[in-house]
């Protein structure tokens, strides 16, 4: 079955009680300004939809569950791993993969995105590596399983 709901990303399994055996979420992560594309956007730091998820997967996933989330080095990779920590659960690497982008494909997007992706890579909240003599750069996409710490 399908469920719309404006709350949380875990909304309907929190509302009912329920907790699931597999969650898997590639959500909005790109760092953007307020008001910028909903499918693209993840926050000011790109994080913000991801760490919400994060608050809520403990009391939406079984005690054996696990979760699969999708990570790029564009969205605050700091605060995701913190944001796991905090919940108590562990993060295992299970595939990798180095993508290739152009600033001036984000700039067409949302003028000032190519900006506002350069002072987050400045302050330390996206990672991602330019190419020398072009407006390329090449960033890390992640896949995580996600589980409860053992010591809980």
């Amino acid at each position: 079955s399908v469920t719309l709901d404006d709350g949380s990303l875990l909304e309907p399994l929190l509302r009912a009680g329920e907790r699931a055996t597999l969650i898997c979420a590639n959500l909005p992560q790109t760092p953007g300004p307020a008001g910028f594309r909903l499918d693209r956007c993840g926050g000011d730091d790109g994080a913000g939809l991801i760490c919400a998820f994060l608050a809520d997967l403990p009391h939406a996933l079984a005690d054996d569950g696990e979760a699969f989330l999708l990570h790029i080095g564009l969205a605050h990779p700091a605060r995701v791993a913190a944001s796991i920590a905090t919940i108590g659960f562990t993060a295992t690497e299970i595939a990798a993969q180095t993508r290739h982008a152009r600033l001036a494909d984000y700039e067409a997007l949302q003028p000032g995105l190519a900006t506002w992706l350069l002072a987050e890579r400045a302050a330390g909240r996206a990672e991602f590596i330019p190419e020398t003599g072009s407006d390329g750069f090449t960033f890390r996409a992640r896949l995580l399983r996600l589980r409860r710490s053992r010591q809980q």
